[in-house]
């Protein structure tokens, strides 16, 4: 079912939508919902505003609170970094850098450039990293410390090569903050598009399907 964004007035197919977190009864494409100022026009709720009040209350009956903690996914390939910083600066976030090696064929998502550009709001998680990335299966180098280091910044960007979150190895990651009562968003990595359309939560955009594991036990908390 196709309904218009709240905020910027465009048809929304239904995989791309998100429910006002607020409960006003209207819906954000994901490009206002992560790009824009966090503000739904139909309720002016700021929904992801950093001076979003902190006292709990429930969203449009999924369960969200407004002290819940939020993070983000993010596949940069095809991805536009200019808008990438535009992001982290608008949403106060922090790139934890979760790729097994952190470099690329693009010399400018190479760590030392990524540390260049974003200074302190960049950080190589290494525990996070894929050690079979090259076999299409994953294995976690040590899970439960990378995500006590996640959860130690407050508003984490989790950001690996792939586009897509599907079979990749951030939607286990994702997973794994989700059972620690994390809110967790994946963000289009360019301006109109949608990569995966993921919300991690129950707000109407569709779940990637978990990709496949190998030898990773410890995903609950």
């Amino acid at each position: 079912m196709t309904r218009r964004c709240a905020t910027c007035g465009q048809d929304v197919e239904r995989g791309h939508q998100v429910d006002c977190l607020a409960g006003c009864g209207g819906v954000l494409c994901s490009a206002c919902m992560v790009y824009g100022n966090g503000e739904c026009l139909a309720c002016r709720s700021s929904v992801y505003s950093r001076s979003a009040p902190s006292t709990p209350s429930t969203g449009s009956g999924n369960g969200w609170r407004r002290d819940q903690p939020r993070a983000y996914t993010y596949g940069y390939r095809g991805g536009d970094q200019d808008l990438l910083e535009r992001c982290v600066g608008a949403l106060g976030l922090v790139i934890l850098d979760i790729r097994h090696l952190p470099t690329s064929r693009n010399p400018i998502w190479r760590k030392e450039a990524l540390e260049k550009r974003f200074g302190d709001q960049y950080r190589h998680i290494p525990e996070l990293g894929n050690e079979l990335r090259q076999t299409g299966r994953i294995r976690l180098l040590d899970l439960a410390a990378g995500l006590e280091r996640v959860e130690s910044f407050g508003r984490p960007l989790l950001m690996c090569c792939c586009a897509e979150p599907a079979g990749c190895h951030r939607t286990l990651v994702a997973r794994a903050l989700r059972r620690r009562g994390w809110l967790v968003v994946e963000m289009p990595n360019r301006q109109g598009a949608v990569s995966g359309g993921t919300v991690s939560g129950g707000t109407g955009l569709r779940q990637a399907q978990p990709p496949e594991v190998a030898e990773v036990t410890d995903v609950a908390d």
